[in-house]
């Protein structure tokens, strides 16, 4: 894969947010026989982070749903603290008894862009350990599988808790500062790394509509 550039990047975002308010428009136009099996959802998690995010899951078989998760954080904090992402994260999963009713195991593709440092408090701090003391700035895409269990509350609420592990291959480029732009290498360089470990931690409110 040869390096692209981060306009590039805010291209493929750009063309991400579309495909994802496609797919709700056109999941939002199903007819009311249907809407048993439509359910929006959002991890509170990630609002605790100070990160907006919604998903949206269809039932397309007996045992089987699709979903399509997107989150965003645009900010800078105190310090210029940051760990500004775009995230979308489309899934399958597989219900052992029915759709959006107890244990389920999950498969998803990720890609993300980023522009993180100053902090160790954000989701990928696993992935860039230093990312306190320098600034990393780039794109990664990956693969997880989880498990999960949904709780139902009432006909229309449930909560549902998942946990995932998988891989991700990052593209970036390192700064050694997270104030300035100066590189932590010589004509900054776009640097890669594989790596594997937890995905996944969510706590989810659940929407079904009707």
């Amino acid at each position: 894969m040869k390096p692209t550039s981060l306009t590039q990047h805010a291209r493929v975002v750009k063309t991400c947010k579309r495909l994802l308010v496609a797919a709700l428009l056109l999941m939002g136009c199903y007819p009311a026989a249907h809407a048993q099996e439509l359910a929006v959802k959002t991890n509170a998690l990630q609002w605790i982070q100070t990160t907006p995010n919604a998903a949206i899951e269809y039932a397309f078989a007996p045992r089987w749903t699709a979903e399509l998760a997107a989150g965003f954080n645009l900010w800078s904090f105190g310090q210029n603290r940051k760990f500004k992402h775009v995230l979308i994260r489309p899934e399958a999963r597989f219900w052992l008894w029915e759709p959006f009713n107890g244990h389920f195991f999950n498969a998803a593709p990720e890609f993300a862009v980023y522009n993180i440092g100053g902090t160790k408090l954000h989701p990928f701090a696993l992935m860039f350990p230093n990312s306190d003391k320098h600034r990393y700035e780039g794109v990664f895409y990956g693969i997880s599988v989880g498990y999960g269990y949904n709780w139902m509350l009432s006909p229309r609420w449930s909560l549902e808790a998942e946990i995932g592990f998988g891989y991700r291959y990052a593209r970036y480029r390192s700064y050694d500062c997270v104030t300035c732009g100066r590189p932590l290498y010589p004509g900054a360089p776009v640097q890669s790394k594989h790596w594997f470990g937890p995905t996944r931690l969510a706590l989810s409110v659940v929407f079904m509509i009707r």
